[in-house]
C-alpha cells in the first residue's frame, strides 16, 4: 500500500522539482538551477523540461563566470587570481554534478576547470610574493608591514611558498615600530591624575600588545621610534544636590488581644542625591618619521549617589534599602583625583587602546601609519 502510495506521488515530485530550478533560473541563481536540473534528469530520466533547461542554465552560469573572469584579468586588483580562482570553482561545481549523473551528462558536456585552477594557486602566490618582496626592498616600515600581508596571503595560497615564510618573518622585524608614550595633565587635573592615568594606559596596552605584532609601547626614557604624547584635562564643572520622592505601602499585621488583622501602611520617601559633571579632553600626538598624527577623546564623565533618606508617614511601610539609607551622615562632591579616578579613566584608556591597537592591531597591516 505505501509503494502504491509513492508510485502515485512521483509524478508530483519531478513536477515540483522542475519548476524548482525554473525559479531559480528565472531569478538568475544559475548554479543553482544546474544542480536542481541535473538531479531532476536523475530522477526522471525523460523530463522534457529538464532535458531543454539544463543546457540553458549551464551556459548561462558559463557566461555569468567567465564574464567575471575577463573582468579580474584586466584588473590590477592583487588578489585578482584568488577571485578568478573562486569563479572557476563554481563552474567546477557543476562540473561535478552534471558528471555524477549520466542521464545529464548526455544532455550537456560540460568543460573541466581543474587544470586551471590549480595553475591559478601559482599564479596567486606567485603575484603576493613578488609584491611582498617590492614592498620589503623600500626600507620603508608602513612597506614593511604591507608586505607581510602579500607573504601572508601568498603562504595563505601555498603552504611553505619559496621563503615566503622567512620573508614575511623579516617583514615583522623592518616593520616594527617602538612607541614612548609621555603623559601630561593641564593645570585643572592634579599631578596623581596624572600618573595614575599613564600607568593604566601602559597597563593596559602592554597586557595587549601581544594583538599587535608591529609595535611595543614603552616609556618615555626609552630608546624608541616614535614618541606619543598624550594631554589631558578635566573641570568638575557642576554640583547638583537633588531631592527626590518615592510612595511605599506595605501589609502589615495588626494583634488586638486575641484578634489578628492585616493593614495596609504607607509612607512617603525621601532621598537626597548629588550629582557631579565634568568636562575633559584626552589628546594624543604621535610624532613620526613619516609625519604627525593626532586624535582626540571629547569625554562629559557625570557622578552621581544618593543618601540620607528622610520619611512622612508610617515607618512600616519602609523597606530594607531604606533603613539602610536612614543616616544623619552627609554626602560631600569628590575630589578631582578620586572623580578621576573612579569615573574618568577607565573609559579613556578603553578609548586610546581600542584606536592604537586598531591601528596597529594584529589584523591591522599598519598602512600609511
Amino acid at each position: 500500500m505505501k509503494t502504491m502510495q509513492w508510485l502515485l506521488l512521483l509524478p508530483v515530485f519531478f513536477m515540483l522539482s522542475c519548476r524548482s530550478g525554473l525559479r531559480l533560473f528565472n531569478k538568475s541563481q544559475y548554479d543553482k538551477a544546474v544542480r536542481a536540473f541535473a538531479k531532476q534528469l536523475r530522477r526522471s530520466p525523460r523530463n522534457e523540461k529538464a532535458h531543454l533547461m539544463l543546457p540553458i542554465a549551464y551556459d548561462s552560469a558559463r557566461a555569468v563566470h567567465l564574464g567575471q573572469v575577463r573582468n579580474y584579468r584586466k584588473s590590477n586588483d592583487p588578489m585578482r587570481y584568488e577571485k578568478i580562482r573562486a569563479e572557476l570553482m563554481k563552474l567546477q561545481e557543476d562540473y561535478a554534478i552534471i558528471r555524477r549523473f549520466r542521464a545529464a551528462s548526455a544532455v550537456v558536456t560540460p568543460k573541466d576547470y581543474s587544470k586551471a585552477i590549480s595553475s591559478l594557486v601559482e599564479k596567486a602566490a606567485a603575484l603576493h610574493y613578488h609584491l611582498g618582496d617590492s614592498l620589503l626592498r623600500t626600507g620603508i616600515k608602513s612597506d614593511a608591514r604591507k608586505a607581510w600581508g602579500e607573504f601572508n596571503q601568498a603562504l595563505t595560497n601555498i603552504e611553505d611558498y619559496r621563503d615566503a615564510g622567512a620573508l614575511r618573518d623579516s617583514a615583522v622585524i623592518k616593520g616594527h615600530m617602538t612607541i614612548a608614550i609621555s603623559v601630561g595633565a593641564s593645570p585643572d587635573c592634579c599631578e596623581d591624575a596624572a600618573s595614575y592615568f599613564a600607568n593604566g594606559i601602559r597597563s593596559s596596552i602592554e597586557s595587549d600588545v601581544r594583538k599587535s605584532r608591529f609595535v611595543s609601547f614603552v616609556t618615555a626614557d626609552k630608546p624608541s621610534d616614535s614618541q606619543m604624547k598624550i594631554d589631558f584635562s578635566l573641570k568638575l564643572e557642576d554640583f547638583h544636590r537633588s531631592q527626590f520622592q518615592e510612595d511605599r505601602s506595605a501589609d502589615v499585621e495588626e494583634i488586638d488581644g486575641t484578634d489578628t488583622s492585616y493593614v495596609t501602611v504607607a509612607a512617603k520617601v525621601y532621598y537626597n542625591s548629588l550629582k557631579v559633571t565634568g568636562r575633559g579632553t584626552l589628546l594624543y600626538t604621535l610624532t613620526r618619521p613619516e609625519g604627525e598624527l593626532q586624535r582626540a577623546f571629547d569625554y562629559l564623565p557625570v557622578w552621581e549617589r544618593y543618601y540620607q533618606l528622610t520619611f512622612e508617614g508610617d515607618e512600616r511601610a519602609l523597606t530594607e534599602a531604606d533603613e539602610a539609607m536612614r543616616t544623619d551622615d552627609t554626602l560631600d562632591p569628590p575630589d578631582p583625583q578620586t572623580f578621576y579616578e573612579n569615573i574618568v579613566w577607565g573609559s579613556l584608556i578603553n578609548d586610546a587602546c581600542i584606536d592604537l591597537l586598531g591601528r596597529y592591531g594584529k589584523d591591522n597591516f599598519g598602512y600609511g601609519y
